[in-house]
């Protein structure tokens, strides 16, 4: 990561109503976010598709990059309170948004239509496909006015889904596919082969990068016009 600039408030000067706000909705993000998981920890709510119960749920993507919001939501969210927010933790802040964003767009274009809109939007799974990313990426673009992204920064915001995607590709190919409700295969992916599911796994790879970059030029110029 390149160089650790800090954008620093003044302990004599107030926050901003924005920064205010941002710090608010940061704090709401990761407690939607962590309760939402323990619903499904506890076994509180197994309505929804795609949900599992205790630890197995941290298989799902979608639970892992809402974590993964809820440690760059809190982390931002103290810094701002503190009049201090470092470089780290912009980028994390952004790997966190482009992941949920993911997320969101995945359920829209992919899982709905495979599997049913009420199931992807049921429980715990409303907040976790859809009032968490919305929520973190109205922020990231309209409130989130501290520190500066790079472009290569987007390397970073990349590297979640890179990461996933080895292994859920890895894990099917090495354990099997299984048969529902155990399949490995959860996301549908392997459906069409294992040539298919290699195509989407670059496919998602690369599209996560475009998207980073694409939040990333966004959040510059909605800057530019603040």
């Amino acid at each position: 990561m390149s160089s650790v600039s800090e954008a620093r408030h003044t302990g004599k000067e107030p926050l901003s109503a924005r920064a205010k706000i941002s710090a608010a909705l940061n704090l709401l993000i990761a407690l939607a976010a962590l309760c939402s998981w323990c619903v499904m920890v506890f076994h509180i709510d197994e309505s929804g598709r795609l949900s599992a119960s205790g630890l197995a749920s941290l298989k799902y993507f979608t639970v892992l990059s809402n974590l993964l919001m809820a440690a760059a939501g809190a982390v931002w969210a103290v810094q701002l309170l503190r009049g201090r927010t470092g470089r780290q933790a912009l980028v994390l802040k952004y790997a966190g948004t482009v992941s949920v964003t993911l997320t969101f767009v995945t359920v829209m274009v992919f899982l709905g239509p495979l599997f049913g809109y009420a199931a992807m939007f049921m429980g715990g799974n409303l907040y976790l496909h859809l009032v968490v990313p919305l929520a973190a990426l109205a922020d990231f673009l309209f409130l989130c006015r501290e520190g500066v992204l790079e472009k290569r920064d987007a390397r970073w915001a990349t590297l979640p889904m890179l990461l996933y995607g080895i292994w859920y590709v890895g894990n099917n190919l090495i354990n099997g596919h299984g048969a529902w409700p155990n399949t490995n295969d959860f996301y549908g992916f392997f459906t069409w082969g294992d040539g298919g599911a290699a195509l989407i796994a670059v496919i998602m790879v690369t599209g996560t990068w475009g998207m980073a970059r694409l939040l990333h030029g966004l959040r510059k110029l909605c800057m530019n016009r603040k």
